[in-house]
């Protein structure tokens, strides 16, 4: 198994239910399959959170809304 991390990590800080948030996105080759991995990242009350969500590079564009559905409803 061969993994490689294509390109750039981008990251944007932004808010997430009012509370700072950091949000990394990064490609990541796994098989000769891209993946695109959007992590968030955030801290409340001495807790730190980290949620992940990936899909397939080539159907990004379509899961993009349901990724940042699933984000955006998170609530402690």
């Amino acid at each position: 198994m061969s993994n490689k991390l294509d390109g750039d990590i981008e990251n944007q800080y932004v808010k997430l239910n009012g509370k700072d948030a950091s949000i990394i996105t990064y490609i990541l080759t796994q098989n000769n399959t891209k993946v695109r991995i959007k992590q968030v990242c955030f801290i409340d009350d001495n807790t730190a959170y980290i949620l992940t969500t990936a899909a397939l590079e080539d159907n990004y564009s379509q899961d993009s809304e349901i990724i940042n559905n699933i984000i955006s409803s998170f609530k402690k």
